[in-house]
């Protein structure tokens, strides 16, 4: 099975070519955003905030509706149901069933035993068991502002992670259960399978890794993440060991059919590691699905380059993406893609559809664009 999350995508300037890892106080960031709100799509529909998904070993797939507080699941012949939020951001529901749980989800991930792990805006990352029963992991000790926003702040190292202070924006399980957050701030934090926190990049070993929008994991333990300002792809070794893997820094599209490390990106969002080691990255603002082989080739799997709502079958590469944001694969080699067009006016929301690509490179339509539908269910 692959382990991986799809991640969220960070708009910000665009850092310097130049840029390289950085030594900072990284972790402190607070969460700026809505502290409360009501979604209220429909119960077939997503918002245009779905952008970060994961799929499971069945090929259920799993949506974060970040304004629709909810988590909703994909099943393989497309229907869509809410199997987490009511649409709040009121932390509820620990120990209980998890329809009751209410903040906005943000990253999510799958492990191995089809627990699902969501990093909500309330700054914790909480765990779904398949008999549905939510629990929290990380960040019971973190501090909330007077209109309910994280505050920022970093504690936990070297022990329980749930009375640890962490602002997960995005998570990642490996194949031994444990669990990689992408913090605010660019560091990223493991909580090993007995619960137990620490930093491996950021803080305590003064690196930022920049604005850090995904995060995922390969079969020897080896984390990648993408800098969507930074327009780089790095990777942390076991050991913690930082290196750029792909990308000059310079913002662009370069690079297709060479060497990863010569190839320019424009804003990458989510990535994904499938049970080969190739790696795919959402490059957001090229409006592509690129791909990494083990080789450090580089090329571009789905997507024309151009940034329009067009066709929604055929071969992936002959399909234009509008906003192609989230990414998962599955243990077949088929990947998933969020694409996602804002409409001007609509509070964030938008359109999004979601599509699958085989192993041959065809594409298909798992969810259609439905409508402008707006954080407040409204067209």
């Amino acid at each position: 099975m692959t382990l991986i999350s799809a991640g969220i995508t960070i708009l910000l300037m665009m850092h310097s070519a130049s840029q390289t890892p950085t030594s900072a106080t990284p972790c402190s960031q607070s969460i700026t955003g809505q502290a409360f709100g009501f979604g209220g799509s429909p119960e077939g529909q997503l918002s245009g905030s779905s952008t970060h998904i994961a799929v499971d070993t069945t090929g259920n797939l799993f949506v974060a509706d970040s304004f629709n507080a909810r988590i909703v699941r994909v099943a393989p012949g497309g229907a869509l149901s809410s199997i987490a939020g009511l649409g709040g951001q009121r932390m509820l529901g620990d120990g209980g069933p998890v329809r009751y749980v209410e903040p906005s989800p943000d990253g999510v991930a799958v492990d191995r035993g089809g627990n699902l792990y969501i990093a909500d805006s309330l700054a914790r990352v909480r765990k779904v068991t398949p008999s549905a029963v939510i629990t929290n992991v990380a960040g019971g000790a973190t501090l909330y502002g007077p209109l309910g926003q994280p505050v920022a702040g970093f504690s936990g190292d070297g022990g329980p992670a749930i009375s640890g202070r962490v602002l997960a924006k995005e998570i990642a399980v490996d194949e031994a259960g444990n669990l990689y957050i992408a913090a605010s701030g660019g560091c990223i934090r493991k909580v090993t399978a007995d619960g137990t926190i620490r930093t491996l990049v950021g803080n305590n070993s003064f690196t930022s890794l920049g604005a850090l929008s995904g995060i995922a994991v390969d079969k020897g333990g080896n984390l990648y993440t993408t800098d969507s300002t930074g327009n780089r792809i790095f990777r942390v070794t076991p050991g913690g060991v930082v290196s750029v893997f792909a990308g000059t820094g310079v913002r662009g599209f370069a690079g297709d059919g060479s060497s990863a490390a010569s190839a320019e990106f424009n804003q990458p969002s989510s990535i994904a590691i499938d049970s080969a080691g190739n790696l795919y990255i959402a490059d957001s603002g090229n409006f592509r699905i690129r791909k990494i082989t083990p080789a450090a080739v580089i090329s571009t799997v789905a997507g024309t380059g151009v940034g329009v709502i067009a066709g929604d079958t055929g071969p992936a590469t002959d399909t234009p993406l509008s906003n192609p944001r989230g990414i998962a694969v599955d243990g077949a080699g088929n990947f998933y893609i969020a694409d996602v067009r804002t409409v001007p006016g609509a509070g964030g929301g938008g359109q999004v559809r979601i599509f699958k690509v085989t192993p041959e490179g065809l594409l298909s339509t798992i969810v259609p664009a439905m409508g402008n539908i707006n954080p407040r269910g409204q067209r």
